[in-house]
C-alpha cells in the first residue's frame, strides 16, 4: 500500500529531523505526505548514536518521546488529509505509537 500511495503523490518529506515533525502543521500545504524514518528520527530525538557502543543501549525506537514525535506528526498530518507512511524496522512498534 506504501508504494501505491506514493506514485500518486508527488512531494514526500523525510520526518527524520525533529524540526520536520514540530513544524509539520506549516509544511502540510506544500507536501502530499510524510515517510517517517525513525531510525534516525530515534537517533535525533534522543541525542544518541545507534552505531556507538557506549551509547547504544540507549536507542530504542519504542522510547516514549519518539512514540509521541511519531503520534504529533500522524496527528498534525492527518488534520489536513496528509499520509504518513513508514516502512517499520519492527512490526510491533507501529502498534505501540497509537
Amino acid at each position: 500500500m506504501a508504494y501505491n500511495v506514493m506514485q500518486t503523490s508527488k512531494v514526500w518529506l523525510m520526518a527524520e529531523i525533529t524540526a520536520n515533525i514540530i513544524l509539520a502543521d506549516q509544511f502540510n500545504q506544500y507536501v502530499d505526505g510524510y515517510s517517517i524514518g525513525s531510525n534516525d528520527l530515534t537517533m535525533l530525538v534522543l541525542g544518541c548514536d545507534r552505531d556507538n557502543e557506549t551509547v547504544q543501549h540507549i536507542y530504542d525506537e519504542r522510547n516514549l518521546a519518539v512514540k509521541r514525535a511519531i503520534k504529533h506528526l500522524i496527528e498534525t498530518a492527518h488534520k489536513d488529509g496528509k499520509n504518513c507512511i513508514h516502512l517499520w524496522t519492527s512490526a510491533k512498534c507501529i502498534s505501540r505509537v497509537l
